[in-house]
């Protein structure tokens, strides 16, 4: 988004999270503001599990993908 809020409101957003494709490429600072602002950050369908430290690295929360088991 080009208007990263200060803090995502709690009482005023209907969804306090955003998910990205696997695919994309999300610059740094993207990452940072959207953590500062309190937002909940999900990555969708990653399923190497080689790409799981990538993602925590960069403070994601939770990872979708459709291979569970390869992550346990």
């Amino acid at each position: 988004p080009p208007n990263i809020p200060a803090r995502v409101p709690s009482d005023t957003l209907p969804v306090h999270g955003i998910g990205f494709s696997h695919k994309l490429v999300i610059p740094q600072r993207t990452i940072e503001a959207l953590n500062g602002a309190g937002a909940i950050l999900a990555v969708w369908t990653e399923n190497d599990p080689a790409r799981k430290a990538f993602w925590e690295d960069r403070d994601f929360d939770f990872l979708i993908t459709d291979h569970p088991e390869r992550f346990l």
